[in-house]
C-alpha cells in the first residue's frame, strides 16, 4: 500500500500529510475475524480449483501461488495472535519509502543512540547498519545500499548515510516504553523522518511526530506517536515541575 503522497514508490518530502502519519494510518491490529476471512477465501479458490475443465489447466501455477500467498498471510495473522499485545501490527512497507534522491524517508534509532548510519562494506550482503536492527528491517535498505555502491565506485570512496536524531521524548512516552520492555526487551526503536540526506555527513534529523516501535515475535508493533518537545521546552517544563520557576 503506497500513500497518496508516494508516487512510484517515492516519496514527496514537499507535501503536509508525513510518513509517519501515513505509518500510523495503515497500522492494524490483526484479530480472528481476518483469519476467518482467509479460510473462506483460500476455501473457496480450492472448490473454484477443483471445477476447473481439463482445458483450462494453464490457471493452475497462478491459482495455487494465490492460495499459497493467502496462506502465508493467514499464518502470520494467527502467529501474531499467539504474541498477545496491546500494540498496533505495522507493516515493514513505510521503511521502503524514498525520498525524491532516493535515501529513506524513515530512519529506526534505537533507544542508547542519536545516530542513524548506513555504510558500504565487504561483508556478506555488503553493506552494514548502526543500529544493530532486526534483519527484516535490515533488507528494507538493501536498494540504499546498492545507490551508495554505484557513487562508490565513481568516486572511489566508502560511501556513508549518517543523520541524527535531535528531538526530547516525552515524559509519558518514556514511562510507556518501560512498560512495554517488558514485551520487547532491547528491541524497541524510536521511527522519525528523514531530514536531507548527505554523504558523509550527520545532519540533524527533521522534528516531526516520531513512532516509538517494538520488535517482536518478527514483526513491528507500535508503542505510541508523540511530538517531539523542544529542548528549550522540556527543560521549562522541567523546572515548572521541580518547582524552581514561579
Amino acid at each position: 500500500m503506497i500513500p497518496p503522497q508516494i508516487q512510484g514508490g517515492v516519496y514527496n518530502m514537499t507535501q503536509q500529510a508525513t510518513a509517519l502519519v501515513k505509518v500510523q494510518e495503515i497500522a492494524r491490529t490483526m484479530d480472528a475475524n481476518r483469519i476467518r476471512q482467509f479460510n473462506q477465501l483460500i476455501a473457496g479458490t480450492k472448490q473454484f480449483k477443483a471445477g476447473l475443465l481439463p482445458v483450462e489447466a494453464g490457471s493452475i501455477p497462478h491459482i495455487e501461488s494465490k492460495i499459497k500467498e493467502w496462506e502465508s498471510e493467514r499464518d502470520n495473522l494467527k502467529a501474531s495472535l499467539v504474541f498477545s499485545t496491546p500494540y498496533p501490527l505495522l507493516s515493514l512497507e513505510p521503511f521502503t519509502w524514498r525520498d525524491e534522491v532516493g535515501y529513506p524517508a524513515l530512519v529506526p534509532f534505537a533507544l542508547n543512540s542519536t545516530e542513524f548510519t548506513l555504510t558500504t562494506n565487504d561483508n556478506s550482503q555488503g553493506f552494514s547498519i548502526s543500529p544493530s536492527l532486526p534483519g527484516p528491517i535490515v533488507q528494507c535498505f538493501k536498494d540504499v545500499a546498492e545507490r551508495l555502491k554505484t557513487i562508490e565506485r565513481t568516486q572511489r570512496k566508502q560511501a556513508r548515510l549518517r543523520t541524527k536524531f535531535a528531538g526530547i521524548i516525552p515524559p509519558a512516552v518514556k514511562a510507556k516504553i518501560s512498560f512495554a520492555r517488558a514485551d520487547f526487551n532491547d528491541q524497541i526503536f524510536l521511527v522519525a523522518e528523514a531530514a536531507k540526506w548527505t554523504l558523509d555527513l550527520i545532519e540533524p534529523i527533521n522534528i516531526g511526530d516520531p513512532l516509538v516501535v517494538g520488535w517482536a515475535e518478527d514483526r513491528l508493533w507500535l508503542i505510541d506517536a508523540f511530538d517531539t518537545t523542544p529542548v528549550e521546552q522540556a527543560m521549562m517544563e522541567h523546572l515548572n515541575i521541580s518547582g524552581l520557576l514561579s
